[in-house]
């Protein structure tokens, strides 16, 4: 033990007598020696201890209490303790006789003749750590560029220089350069390298030379690592040397018995010319060497050589040598070896052919009936050849029972494993059960393999059983209209008029109990075709009948059946009669049309085009729309075309305007902008009107409607929108018939 160690033990000592001691008398002053039974507690940390005994006994007396520290005996004293009596001391690392910092573990244990209590603490200061790192410092400049590598095997030593010099740790670098010296208290060290022939130290700058090697200086905190990059530049020039180098190859799959061809090349990988010469053997070509001269460092030969291999199945592997010669220096000599899997000829070549009716799902549909498809619709065929013999494939040729194959891209010559495809259609399904076969045949040796592969699908129709009839006004000596819209054709009262129906077939399937039935005319002497096959029709014309005044509209219904259901269609036939002698009323058919687009996130713009389709004019038009009430309506604009005039320009929730000239081919187009801020649905109708005395023979289209639902605050982008739910519907009133978009 240190004199200074035992120093600070005597103190300690001194003073915990001096603790102890006032313990040892009772308030009467007696001294105690009784035997009693006691407890020890001890607390020790980095900044010091606490220490307690407790008197288990009922009755006062004394005990022996020992502190131990690090194996010695710091303290010894006998105790008075009263009943039941606890004492209980603070202790510093001074009393215990430890100099802070504690820079090493050290044991406390404090007992009596009945109870022992120990702790172990330290260091309580940051160890650190100092890693030593070598490398080739080539160009000499202290820095490891990138090109510059680490140094493996160096000798490197670590001392102490705080308590004398003393050597704390020793190892080798390794492969990164590097000896790690762990834990380490703070203090000054001594980092030391061994010295070797040949290398100078670059880095630390001012290395001085010591105990056989160099050293540098190294002052470490508390806690902290450093690295010391210890760099060494080579003084001595490389030895000559001389070198070797032969590699064969050739291919690695052949046919038994096939003429190859394989590959040398010889290299001089030393430093100095292979003057004496170079040669090169391979047993495959005989005895003597199959190339011969001389290599200067760095040069390189290359050669072929030709060889029949066996008639053999299996690997061949033959070895090949290269040797050379430098007076004065050993013979070199490199080894390389090549194997050939020699294959027994085992022609072979399979195709399979697939069926899919949208090119992205494909069935190998080899047995019937296959995948079903409707008649009409689109089937393509896909064809995959593969060789899956050993040997190449000549004359590959594909030949199909159904369809023409001659566009495919066929791979001739096909070598062992290669594969290609080819598609073709689609093509209209056929009814009922079809299988069609593909054919692949490919040549060897003179020889022709086969194979073939089917395909099936199953054609079926879908029911679509549907009937239309037409029903047209025939006005004796004047002509025949499809009056579908009110008011029809004009009639004078007592003219003869006519209606002609037109059935037609419109399903896939035969109808049966086809039946015609008028609102207003007995049709039982028509020629009704029952059963009536898919596009079959037939017609029938009845009347005439005297006009009546007035708007007149009548319909015909045909019903047939298919598969216990009843299928229906109607039309109706519509005219104006009128008394004998009145000029015809002008007529001019107006049509108005209302979309909207929406622009960033609150402006929305109406366009709103009304044409008139003629034939009269019809000046005195009404344009109106009455604006949603929560759009705000910034203002609107009118552009006109076709001899129509129209205001350039207004504003306000309601567009109502009487057009001073709307002639047959006029169009006025209405841009409004409206601004919105919060809402989730709009609707709005736009309405053409006709001037008194202008009849427009089709009204369903002076009405247009938009209406829309959209999220809540939108992103909304030009014709764009993010819509939680959207529909936007047509509405041609009076009948109240919708175009859903």
């Amino acid at each position: 033990m240190k004199a200074s160690k035992l120093l600070s033990i005597a103190v300690a000592f001194l003073a915990l007598s001096s603790i102890w001691q006032s313990s040892l008398i009772n308030a009467e002053g007696l001294v105690l020696f009784s035997d009693i039974e006691t407890s020890v507690w001890l607390n020790v940390t980095c900044e010091g201890g606490t220490a307690s005994i407790h008197n288990l006994s009922a009755a006062a007396g004394g005990e022996t209490i020992t502190l131990i520290v690090d194996g010695d005996v710091v303290y010894e004293k006998l105790v008075s303790l009263n009943a039941s009596q606890m004492i209980e001391k603070s202790l510093s690392w001074a009393e215990m006789g430890i100099s802070p910092p504690i820079v090493e573990n050290h044991s406390v244990v404090i007992r009596t003749d009945d109870d022992q209590a120990s702790a172990s603490v330290g260091p309580c200061v940051g160890l650190g750590e100092s890693v030593a790192h070598k490398f080739d410092d080539a160009n000499g400049n202290g820095v490891q560029d990138k090109n510059e590598e680490d140094i493996e095997g160096w000798l490197m030593r670590l001392y102490s220089l705080d308590d004398g010099l003393e050597l704390v740790a020793e190892g080798n670098t390794d492969n990164e350069g590097n000896v790690t010296f762990g834990e380490l208290p703070p203090g000054r060290y001594k980092m030391w390298e061994e010295k070797r022939e040949c290398w100078a130290p670059t880095t630390p700058t001012g290395m001085n030379q010591w105990n056989g090697g160099y050293y540098a200086m190294v002052d470490l905190s508390a806690g902290q690592q450093i690295t010391v990059d210890l760099g060494s530049i080579y003084t001595c020039a490389a030895p000559l040397e001389t070198c070797i180098d032969l590699e064969k190859s050739g291919p690695a799959i052949a046919e038994s018995g096939e003429t190859v061809t394989y590959h040398f090349w010889v290299h001089n990988c030393g430093d100095i010319i292979l003057s004496g010469g170079a040669q090169v053997y391979d047993l495959l070509f005989g005895d003597d060497p199959i190339w011969d001269g001389d290599l200067a460092p760095g040069e390189a030969a290359e050669f072929d050589r030709i060889y029949t291999l066996p008639s053999d199945c299996g690997p061949f592997t033959n070895y090949a040598w290269a040797v050379g010669y430098l007076p004065g220096y050993p013979r070199v000599r490199d080894d390389d070896d090549w194997t050939v899997d020699l294959i027994c000829p085992e022609p072979a070549i399979d195709v399979e052919k697939f069926v899919s009716v949208d090119r992205q799902a494909w069935y190998d549909a080899d047995d019937a009936p296959g995948p079903e498809v409707e008649v009409g619709q689109g089937v393509s065929f896909r064809f995959a050849v593969t060789n899956t013999g050993n040997v190449t494939l000549t004359g590959v040729h594909l030949e199909d029972s159904d369809f023409d194959v001659s566009a495919c891209a066929v791979v001739d010559p096909l070598e062992s494993g290669d594969s290609f495809e080819c598609v073709v259609g689609p093509f209209e399904a056929e009814l009922g059960r079809q299988t069609n076969r593909i054919t692949v045949t490919g040549d060897y040796d003179g020889q022709t393999y086969a194979d073939q592969d089917a395909a099936h699908y199953l054609g079926y129709i879908l029911a679509a059983p549907s009937i239309d009839v037409e029903k047209h006004v025939v006005i004796v000596d004047v002509g025949e209209y499809d009056a579908d819209n009110a008011p029809g054709p004009e009639v004078e009262m007592g003219q003869g008029v006519s209606f002609r129906f037109a059935v037609t077939n419109t399903g896939n399937v035969t109808l049966t109990g086809v039946h015609l039935e008028d609102s207003d005319f007995d049709v039982s002497e028509c020629a009704v075709v029952d059963p009536l096959e898919s596009g079959d029709s037939f017609e029938c014309v009845v009347g005439p009948f005297e006009a009546e005044l007035g708007r007149q509209t009548n319909r015909i219904t045909v019903t047939g059946d298919y598969d216990g259901q009843t299928y229906a269609d109607q039309d109706a036939a519509r005219y104006l009669g009128v008394e004998t002698g009145l000029e015809p009323s002008a007529r001019a058919d107006l049509a108005i049309s209302l979309d909207y687009e929406t622009y960033f996130v609150s402006i929305i713009t109406y366009t709103i085009v009304a044409r008139n389709l003629g034939p009269e004019d019809a000046d005195g038009a009404i344009i109106s729309d009455t604006f949603p009430s929560h759009l705000n309506v910034k203002f609107w604009t009118c552009v006109a075309s076709g001899g129509a005039s129209c205001l350039a320009s207004g504003s306000g929730d309601v567009l109502y305007e009487v057009l001073p000239s709307f002639p047959a081919g006029g169009i006025v187009t209405y841009t409004a902008w409206l601004h919105f801020d919060n809402w989730n649905y709009f609707a709005d109708v736009a309405t053409v009107t006709p001037p008194p005395e202008i009849i427009d023979p089709n009204e369903h289209n002076n009405r247009d409607s938009v209406h829309q639902y959209m999220l809540l605050f939108p992103l909304i982008f030009k014709n764009a929108t993010l819509p939680m739910a959207s529909q936007t519907s047509r509405v041609f009133e009076p009948t109240g018939e919708s175009l859903i978009h």
